[in-house]
């Protein structure tokens, strides 16, 4: 079907070329082809040619530009979105992980946390938020935020990284719990990126193990 769409706005396209609508849509498509700079190319006709500026096609282009590691560009289109319309979700989620690549914490934190106040019961804004507090150190908010996410759904990036930050507050049972419930098989592995995140967490899981087993001989040891 999307050859099929494709082949029909190319055609539209090719008796005028002066439509933004189909300019725009024709982008769409090449964005969901990951032809990221084709993609821009026709976004930017889309815009030049709208009398009237349109959140919609600086937030496609926006996300063309962060898919092509063009950061800076991407959080100025994303901003200009924002502008217009600034209850904008992707908008907010895209210029966050961009100002994140770019290690404007600030900017991402600022952006992952509208996320929550626009969607509070979407697990993956909490765990954006989670994310940045523990680049900041700040593990305790941290692990309150993966909880929160994993409590509306239980979602195996929140757990695991819930976990790391238990290991970083020096608690390792819960850590250890955290990582048996990735392990245990009871979550299913459905996606490659799934089953990456639980090998991970089996190694972890196993230093965990060593490591409290070298805590407890050393116990003994001292009380001989």
């Amino acid at each position: 079907y999307l050859a099929q769409a494709e082949s029909i706005i190319a055609k539209s396209l090719a008796q005028n070329n002066t439509d933004h609508f189909l300019l725009f849509y024709y982008g769409i498509l090449k964005l969901h082809n990951q032809e990221f700079l084709q993609a821009i190319q026709y976004f930017n006709r889309a815009v030049k040619l709208n009398e009237d500026a349109n959140a919609k096609y600086f937030l496609a282009r926006g996300i063309a530009f962060g898919c092509g590691s063009m950061f800076k560009e991407a959080i100025k289109d994303l901003s200009v979105a924002i502008k217009l319309k600034d209850t904008l979700f992707l908008a907010y989620l895209n210029r966050g992980k961009c100002a994140y690549l770019l290690e404007d914490t600030d900017l991402a934190f600022a952006d992952f946390q509208k996320l929550v106040s626009l969607d509070v019961n979407n697990p993956f804004a909490h765990i954006n938020v989670g994310n940045i507090l523990m680049t900041a150190g700040s593990y305790e908010e941290a692990a309150k935020s993966f909880t929160i996410a994993t409590s509306i759904k239980p979602i195996k990036k929140g757990i695991y990284q819930r976990a790391r930050c238990f290991v970083a507050l020096s608690k390792m049972e819960e850590a250890y719990n955290d990582l048996s419930m990735l392990v245990s098989g009871t979550m299913d592995a459905d996606e490659d990126e799934d089953r990456e995140l639980m090998s991970f967490a089996a190694a972890d899981r196993k230093c965990l193990i060593a490591l409290r087993s070298a805590i407890s001989n050393g116990k003994k040891d001292n009380k001989h």
